[in-house]
C-alpha cells in the first residue's frame, strides 16, 4: 500500500527504493493517510505511514524505520503586497518554530518581519 505518484511520501519512498536498487510493486494506492491506515488495519497490505497516523497499535504493528530519515522540503509563498492575516502570521510562526531546517537552509528573508 502506498500513496499515488506525486504525493510527498510516495516520492520519497520511490527515491529511497530506487537508490537501494530495490524493485517494488504497489498494488493498492490510498488517497489519504486515514485511508492508508484503514487499508493496513484491514490486512490489505503493509505501508509506510507517518507515526502520528497510527493510534491503534493493537490492530497495526509499528516497525520504526531508523536507518533512513524521511524528510522533504516545504515551500510556502505569500503575496508581498498583501498584509498577512493573523492566521497566516500564526502559521508562519509555527513553521519557523517547529520545522527542521537542514544545514545551509533558512527561513525566507521576510518571515520574521511578518510575525
Amino acid at each position: 500500500m502506498d500513496f499515488p505518484p506525486g504525493f510527498g511520501t510516495r516520492t520519497l519512498i520511490d527515491q529511497t527504493f530506487d537508490a537501494a536498487g530495490i524493485d517494488r510493486r504497489v498494488v493498492v494506492e490510498a488517497l489519504g493517510i486515514e485511508n492508508g491506515v484503514q487499508f493496513v488495519a484491514h490486512g490489505v497490505g503493509l505501508g509506510i505511514l507517518p507515526r502520528y497516523a497510527v493510534v491503534d497499535e493493537e490492530t497495526i504493528t509499528v516497525v520504526p524505520i531508523l536507518a533512513h530519515p524521511f524528510q522533504w522540503s516545504l515551500y510556502m509563498a505569500t503575496l508581498a503586497k498583501r498584509k498577512p492575516t493573523t492566521a497566516l502570521r500564526a502559521l508562519l510562526s509555527l513553521i519557523g518554530t517547529h520545522l527542521h531546517h537542514p544545514p545551509g537552509t533558512e527561513l525566507g528573508a521576510h518571515v520574521n518581519q511578518l510575525n
